[in-house]
């Protein structure tokens, strides 16, 4: 699901805007902030298996190279320090 929120805000902005995207998902900030070139170079496989949620990467991928998106991790589930992710959590 964090893949798809993601994918749903990326692909509906116009690519002359800022995206400020904030994620309590690992997964998803590494695949952003560390993953998604190499994935791209390596024909989106890990040890010749495609990678999971493969065509909403690559429509990341493709729309993030062209945009300035700034990535933010924040802790989950901890209301004093993240206020909001809760209710985030509730409306997806």
């Amino acid at each position: 699901a964090e893949v798809q929120a993601v994918w749903v805000v990326i692909t509906q902005e116009p690519s002359d805007c800022t995206v400020n995207l904030c994620t309590n998902s690992w997964e998803v900030y590494r695949g952003l902030t560390l993953q998604i070139a190499q994935w791209a170079t390596q024909n989106w496989m890990i040890h010749a298996q495609p990678i999971w949620s493969k065509d909403m990467w690559v429509d990341i991928w493709n729309m993030v190279r062209h945009s300035t998106v700034h990535i933010y991790h924040i802790p989950g589930h901890q209301p004093m320090q993240s206020p909001g992710n809760d209710k985030a959590d509730t409306l997806a």
